[in-house]
């Protein structure tokens, strides 16, 4: 059996590509390390990755799980010259809509598991909107999230 920590992270790539558009809309992936070749890579990508996790006990028969998920966002500008403020704006609309918004489980449980027993919600959120270097130096738009989840579970 996977790590908790594993188990909600897949959870949360299964939720993230659910709410794309289109499966084209980015490549959606659980990974340990970004594997990005600035020369040849084209596309959105979308990386989740456990970062820490914690519990304290909820009761005598229960934890309450603290899980620490980070979120990368990485896509290569193609054009001629500078990144436009179009395009740019076009990936933080996407990061705030398609990732941070599909995160946000602070009013309704994300259910998953057997059946949709684990209930998972979000306790807080933060974004670095983008990486201003790596726009400026290798045209990459770059965006990183970090993200915290809850979860009662028996022992």
């Amino acid at each position: 059996m996977p790590a908790n920590i594993i188990t909600v992270c897949d959870a949360l790539v299964t939720a993230v590509e659910a709410g794309l558009e289109s499966p084209l809309d980015a490549t959606v992936a659980r990974l340990y390390l970004a594997p990005l070749d600035l020369s040849k890579d084209v596309g959105r990508y979308v990386w989740l990755f456990p970062a820490q996790y914690s519990f304290l006990p909820a009761s005598r028969g229960e934890n309450n799980w603290t899980y620490s998920v980070g979120v990368i966002v990485a896509d290569r500008y193609t054009g001629a010259g500078e990144p436009t403020a179009t395009w740019i704006d076009e990936r933080v609309e996407f990061c705030e809509s398609k990732i941070f918004g599909k995160l946000d489980y602070t009013h309704q449980w994300l259910s998953f598991g057997v059946d949709g027993a684990r209930r998972l919600f979000t306790t807080a959120g933060d974004v670095t909107v983008y990486d201003d270097l790596r726009l400026t130096e290798k045209k990459l738009f770059w965006s990183e999230m970090r993200f915290e989840f809850t979860e009662i579970l028996d022992k």
